[in-house]
């Protein structure tokens, strides 16, 4: 449900029956007060689990202290996506499991074409794990955990796991 109140007043949170929510998406980011009186409201109210939007680190901080379970800074996160994206072309996807991990998807790169997994020695050269590989017919296909002997071929994605600065030497 999607709703439009003035949340800054708890009675307009219990008509609306938003205390009743498991879960409350707070996306106020540029009236930092209506956003901390909200999410104190919310978290009075007993809503169990609530992610509110900062605008700012120490709007953030704010949040944090009157009960947010989880602040998200969606501009400074698209930022920094659009940033890699630019600086690194050759990532066609990414996935962050925590800020120095990530699973990335790219194509396999010229040097690796013809070479098996086991001559790459991806692990020690590169500090990665080749979690899966793509036919070069079928790009959507993915061979997950794919044999030592399988020959990389230019023009295949690969999906590989490891820390960033051992992605960052990827050839791509």
């Amino acid at each position: 449900h999607a709703l439009q109140l003035d949340s800054t007043n708890p009675n307009a949170l219990v008509e609306a029956g938003i205390y009743e929510f498991d879960t409350v998406i707070i996306a106020i980011g540029n009236y930092i007060q209506e956003s901390i009186i909200t999410t104190l409201n919310l978290k009075e109210g007993g809503v169990k689990y609530i992610i509110a939007k900062a605008s700012s680190e120490i709007h953030g901080k704010l949040l944090d202290r009157v009960g947010a379970d989880r602040v998200v800074f969606p501009e400074h996160e698209m930022g920094c996506e659009l940033a890699r994206s630019l600086t690194r072309p050759g990532i066609l996807d990414r996935f962050e499991l925590d800020p120095d991990h990530s699973i990335i998807e790219c194509p396999v790169p010229d040097g690796f074409d013809g070479k098996t997994i086991a001559e790459l020695q991806l692990r020690h050269t590169y500090g990665i794990s080749l979690l899966a590989l793509s036919s070069q017919d079928d790009l959507e296909s993915f061979e997950i955990n794919p044999s030592p002997i399988r020959r990389l071929k230019r023009g295949s994605v690969m999906v590989v796991l490891g820390h960033n600065k051992s992605i960052a030497k990827l050839p791509v």
